[in-house]
């Protein structure tokens, strides 16, 4: 059940303007090659794909079409399908629970930190996105130290300074942290988009459920006080009850809040 601060007498936020059908899409698994992908996209204002896999015609191609257009980024973990894995593979510290294809990289590495920030994230700016959409600043999570703290702080003002849209993918610990230290989100990130918050995902089984209760009020107490910050709040949900994705929108248009609701975990 979602919190009961929602409630029939609230104002929900105003209906978009811009012409799309939602305001909000992550397509991670979406490339040239997805048979149809810009017919996939066509109903969302701004979508979050690999832009790795895409030229900078064909992310031209979807600005033409006025989406707004955000690059994955992730600089807490390596894949190994990565064109760039084998040169950093000796920075591995341990495997990612539930996706065998990736592991978490030590974030400290001065080598690691000059790649992201001088390399991988100019490259795919270069391309005409947007801004970049970051994973796994939960790297903190699992390494709490000092050391891994200070450097993810150090690649997020990096990459904010080449590009003024930056969301961070989860990273509660560490963006609470850094709230908390009364630090200027601004420095870092301009929106934060939060999965799972309503809703759960049964890897074993491959399925979905609601979130417990307890996660739901942590998560939701927690993006209040992110929103406060005047940081821009993104939800990501997966699952196939309707009712659910009724509630979850009910929720974000009355925050304020933008959302992707997927029926899928691979997001394509």
């Amino acid at each position: 059940m979602i919190p009961a601060c929602i409630c029939i007498s609230c104002t929900p936020a105003p209906e978009a303007s811009t012409g799309f059908l939602h305001e909000y899409g992550v397509f991670l698994n979406l490339s040239p090659e997805t048979a149809g992908y810009e017919a996939k996209l066509a109903n969302y204002h701004t979508v979050v794909i690999d832009a790795q896999y895409f030229s900078k015609e064909e992310i031209k191609g979807l600005k033409d079409k006025d989406h707004i257009v955000y690059s994955y980024l992730n600089i807490g973990s390596i894949e190994n399908f990565r064109n760039y894995f084998n040169e950093y593979k000796s920075l591995i510290l341990s495997n990612y629970e539930n996706w065998d294809e990736e592991y978490w990289i030590n974030v400290s590495d001065p080598v690691w930190k000059d790649f992201i920030t001088d390399r991988l994230a100019p490259s795919l700016l270069e391309k005409g996105v947007d801004g970049l959409f970051i994973d796994n600043v939960d790297i903190y999570y699992q390494y709490r130290s000092e050391k891994i703290y200070n450097s993810v702080t150090d690649i997020l003002k990096r990459l904010k300074s080449k590009s003024p849209n930056i969301i961070i993918n989860g990273g509660d610990t560490f963006i609470s942290r850094y709230i908390d230290e009364k630090k200027q989100p601004a420095d870092i990130l301009s929106g934060i988009n939060q999965e799972t918050v309503f809703t759960a995902i049964d890897f074993e089984k491959g399925s979905f459920r609601p979130a417990d209760i307890e996660t739901q009020e942590y998560f939701t107490d927690y993006l209040k006080k992110a929103q406060k910050q005047n940081i821009d709040i993104f939800l990501l949900e997966y699952t196939n009850d309707d009712k659910l994705r009724d509630e979850i929108k009910h929720y974000c248009d009355i925050n304020g809040y933008l959302y992707y609701i997927s029926s899928s975990i691979e997001l394509n």
